[in-house]
């Protein structure tokens, strides 16, 4: 079998996280679709056998606002955002497929997320909330408009320069698929996520129902989140890194 991703090359780093209040975003905080904790398993091991830098720092997410506010402006936000999702309602998610993200010298390995009763309901549930943070559009900017939900399962994975890297992946990808058991779930919530320092792992700050209901306002670590840090994973500041 071919090894597993080579190593990415560092995440640039972060911008400062100035700028006029309302308006500024950073990389250490974001809001995105964690799955619930029964369906991690097999998440985090595929993640686990390519080495995902990211293991430690992320969760497993789909990211939907992304970069997004600076901690400062939370309480004004979050509410904003509880009555963008007041008239969603709670719908069914499949991971199903993995897909390939490849540009000139790197790829990246991911789960497609599908909505079988309901195709759309991801893509109205990025716009209700992107909506309701307008300059927060990093996830359809740059796309044509378009938003691309994806669980990003390797981070960034240098391919160099030679056409074997490509087939490399392209081989990864399908022994990856020819072991996948789909998962489902039922996104009910929306996690407002923030992470502190060097390292440091994404938390949740805020989880916001579905279909309205009272934000839980916290500052958790997610239980199934490792630990300590493999020696794999990127331990230096930047970038959420991986978090697409």
């Amino acid at each position: 079998a071919p090894p597993p991703f080579p190593p990415p090359a560092p995440p640039p780093a972060a911008p400062a996280e100035g700028g006029k209040k309302g308006r500024a975003k950073v990389h250490n905080t974001t809001v995105a679709l964690v799955p619930p904790d029964d369906v991690w398993q097999e998440i985090q091991r595929v993640r686990t056998e390519l080495k995902d830098k990211q293991l430690f720092r992320w969760p497993p997410h789909i990211n939907l606002l992304y970069p997004f506010v600076p901690e400062r402006d939370f309480p004004e936000v979050i509410e904003k955002l509880r009555d963008s999702l007041a008239t969603t309602k709670p719908f069914q998610v499949s991971l199903s497929e993995f897909c390939l993200f490849k540009r000139q010298r790197s790829a990246t390995l991911w789960l497609k997320p599908q909505c079988p009763e309901s195709p759309e309901a991801l893509d109205n549930m990025q716009k209700a909330l992107q909506d309701a943070v307008p300059h927060c559009d990093d996830q359809r900017a740059g796309h044509g408009g378009v938003f691309t939900p994806h669980l990003t399962v390797t981070g960034e994975a240098s391919m160099g320069e030679a056409e074997a890297g490509k087939e490399e992946c392209e081989v990864v990808k399908e022994e990856k698929q020819a072991a996948w058991s789909p998962v489902t779930f039922t996104c009910k919530e929306v996690h407002v996520m923030s992470r502190q320092g060097a390292g440091g792992q994404f938390h949740v700050r805020a989880r916001i129902p579905l279909g309205g209901g009272e934000v839980v306002m916290e500052d958790t670590r997610y239980d199934l989140m490792p630990t300590e840090p493999p020696e794999w994973c990127v331990r230096e500041e930047g970038k959420g890194g991986g978090g697409g």
